[in-house]
């Protein structure tokens, strides 16, 4: 990380040197939790999370070592289901999470979990301390760490119904996942056909159609095609709200 720094840094190797050497360092400052009013628009609460953050300086997205990916989770409790995301992070072998929560164990996890499995298990017994039952369990694929990329994040690559399933088929579930993403082979939604769900008695394949017998040209046919509107620049990148970091 330090030939990286001298590298890119203005100062180079002096600036590496001066922190790396000195003999006391200030220690970094701990920002104020936002106050949230009820008066509050979702928009403003939204921007206060994002400011948030940005203090929090969790700004992994030019490090391409840390790998982060979303885990979402889906939980009952007394009548009603819950949904939380965490981002996951997976570096030198061991996976954690970054996230936000009132419960110090359904946020933040050191980098302490050799698999995938152990993370998300370990959540799951954290769920039940506060007698939440996880129901479903996501999970998305790696965040792209370009700064300017258009690619949307894909939240639900893998969905396991974890309530419905024994803890050792989520296991292999979990881990061919991990694997595949290691091994950067998945890819994203968008670059798939859609899904085709097989009914019963039902063949996959299209129905052979009748060629139909091509149509006259009339006054209405003949009349200059109208040009298609361009979508407008502007409006491409509004693909909802998303914080990245």
């Amino acid at each position: 990380m330090w030939m990286h720094v001298a590298k890119v840094h203005p100062k180079g190797g002096e600036m590496v040197g001066a922190i790396r050497n000195a003999a006391f360092l200030a220690k970094p400052s701990i920002p104020q939790v936002p106050n949230y009013r009820l008066s509050m628009t979702i928009p403003d609460w939204l921007q206060a999370i994002q400011n948030y953050m940005k203090t929090l300086q969790y700004l992994t997205n030019g490090q391409p070592s840390i790998e982060r990916f979303p885990i979402s989770f889906k939980t009952y409790f007394s009548g009603n289901c819950f949904h939380h995301v965490v981002l996951g992070i997976y570096c030198n072998g061991r996976y954690g999470s970054l996230g936000m929560s009132r419960r110090a164990e359904l946020m933040d996890k050191p980098l302490t979990f050799r698999t995938l499995s152990d993370l998300v298990f370990d959540f799951e017994d954290s769920y039940k301390k506060y007698l939440h039952t996880v129901k479903k369990v996501k999970v998305g694929l790696y965040v792209p760490h370009e700064p300017h990329s258009f690619q949307p994040i894909e939240w639900k690559q893998l969905v396991l119904n974890v309530s419905k399933m024994l803890r050792a088929d989520i296991r292999k579930e979990l881990e061919k996942y991990a694997r595949d993403m290691r091994m950067k082979i998945l890819k994203p939604a968008s670059a798939h056909s859609p899904t085709q769900v097989r009914s019963r008695g039902k063949s996959l394949s299209p129905r052979r159609r009748q060629a139909s017998p091509p149509r006259r040209l009339g006054r209405r046919d003949k009349s200059p095609a109208v040009p298609e509107k361009v979508a407008d620049l502007s409006t491409l990148n509004e693909v909802g709200y998303q914080i990245r970091i």
